[in-house]
């Protein structure tokens, strides 16, 4: 059966996550009735690194293949981590806010849309079983609805929080007692999906590429120089 009440659910190892929501399947939201859906695309990479990098949601090539940024996005992001010598496939765990692809409205021009607060709110306890297991040292954020689950915050400029890094962010567990589950370093960045997006504006395209050469430096810098 899908599962309907994420809060409810309680995983004994990212394994069984994993495993349970790509077999089981998801009705916590209206995401998991989509037409077209092909299921929950939940994770790549190996929790044991215990560095997480958290995007946004699937896209169309990531929903057909039930893994996390294999798509254009992906592939850049991939060229982005090796370019300062991380392995994309065993340096990070790859998940995002929300498991499902919101798919876009027929007739809209866009293959996906930004998933709504409500989807996010709904798919929150997922996320938050998958800190609560890897016990991440640092977890990397990539684009706004990531970084502003990630640090609690609402309405954020990325221009003003990415490449810094954050620290003093106590990450809770959705429940009335607020269970904190962890305290890792953050460290937002562009999504690689906005540098292919500003492809068309010549300038903002090199702006998007240049700030991301300069944070995936500063994290290679930091990860090595605290050891984590």
């Amino acid at each position: 059966m899908p599962i309907t009440d994420p809060a409810s659910q309680e995983f004994a190892d990212i394994g069984d996550l994993r495993m349970t929501l790509t077999e089981e399947g998801c009705r916590a939201c209206d995401l998991g009735f989509q037409e077209g859906l092909n299921g929950v695309c939940v994770a790549r990479g190996l929790a044991s690194s215990r560095r997480m990098i958290i995007g946004e949601a699937p896209g169309k090539h990531e929903d057909a293949q039930s893994e996390p940024f294999v798509g254009p996005a992906g592939q850049l992001l991939n060229k982005v981590l090796e370019s300062v010598g991380f392995n994309p496939d065993t340096d990070f765990y790859v998940t995002n806010v929300v498991l499902c692809r919101p798919i876009a409205p027929k007739g809209s021009g866009k293959e996906n849309y930004t998933p709504r607060m409500v989807q996010r709110r709904r798919c929150r306890p997922f996320l938050e079983q998958q800190i609560g297991l890897i016990q991440p040292r640092i977890i990397v954020t990539l684009g706004k609805p990531a970084t502003e689950a990630i640090l609690g915050v609402s309405g954020i400029r990325m221009g003003d929080y990415r490449g810094k890094m954050q620290r003093n962010v106590a990450i809770l567990q959705h429940s009335e007692e607020g269970t904190l589950i962890g305290r890792p370093y953050v460290f937002p960045m562009l999504h690689p999906a906005a540098i292919l997006h500003a492809r068309s504006q010549p300038e903002k395209h090199q702006l998007y590429r240049e700030q991301t050469w300069e944070d995936i430096k500063h994290l290679k810098q930091f990860i090595e120089e605290k050891n984590l």
